[in-house]
């Protein structure tokens, strides 16, 4: 049996995938253990779209159409980084954007290769799975909290059975009122999109599955008290 501590440091943002489909009973038995993550209350306020096949290719399409129609929702600020993100966490997200550029031989300043790797983000890298994990529009920040420990735990689970994942945040911004890409899939205001994950066997060899980011020392974020400190 594998360790967790193993699956935990084996893990990683998977963007290359091979063709091979992956089996419904295992697709489901991932998500269905993956409830036993923690939640408040036991809420349990996240749920899933799967996809897979000529919808997930139909689905993809879309997406990416929409994107590049409205490429100033991807600018709402409030998604994903603050405007005036600080040091040390700017360094970390230029310094993993640097090597994954890197690992593509795209270089920073060609702005057009750096648009169509991002756009691959809508159609799950290829991958044979697609998940948009949603929400009731109405929770708050515990109940996102839960979702992210029940996202980690697909992570895992999915690593566990030899699969990789992807967790993509670019899915929040569909959220305008009556959003077409929401509603493709069956979505509708009363919801709001989480993230979206990429699913399926790895590509172990393509470059860009090949490079890892760094993780901070313990020391750079722990504090440890055994005392009221001065």
């Amino acid at each position: 049996m594998t360790r967790l501590k193993d699956l935990l440091a084996a893990r990683y943002s998977c963007r290359a995938y091979q063709a091979r489909p992956v089996e419904e009973a295992l697709l489901r038995e991932i998500l269905s253990e993956a409830c036993g993550a923690p939640s408040g209350g036991n809420v349990q306020a996240w749920s899933v779209v799967a996809m897979t096949g000529p919808f997930l290719e139909e689905f993809g399409r879309f997406a990416r159409n929409e994107a590049v129609r409205h490429p100033e929702l991807s600018s709402a600020s409030d998604l994903f980084y603050p405007d005036d993100l600080p040091d040390p966490y700017r360094a970390r997200r230029r310094e993993a954007g640097y090597n994954l550029y890197h690992a593509l031989g795209i270089d920073r300043r060609d702005y057009d290769a750096r648009k169509e790797q991002m756009l691959k983000n809508f159609q799950f890298f290829g991958a044979p799975v697609g998940l948009i994990v949603h929400t009731d529009a109405r929770m708050v920040r515990n109940q996102w909290l839960d979702i992210g420990a029940f996202v980690q735990s697909v992570c895992l689970l999915a690593a566990d059975a030899g699969l990789a994942t992807c967790i993509r945040g670019v899915w929040t911004q569909f959220r305008r009122p009556d959003d077409p890409v929401k509603a493709m899939i069956g979505l509708g205001n009363d919801r709001r999109v989480a993230c979206g994950m990429a699913l399926g066997y790895p590509d172990a060899k393509h470059p860009v599955n090949i490079f890892r980011t760094a993780r901070t020392p313990i020391d750079e974020y722990a504090t440890f008290l055994s005392e009221r400190p001065d």
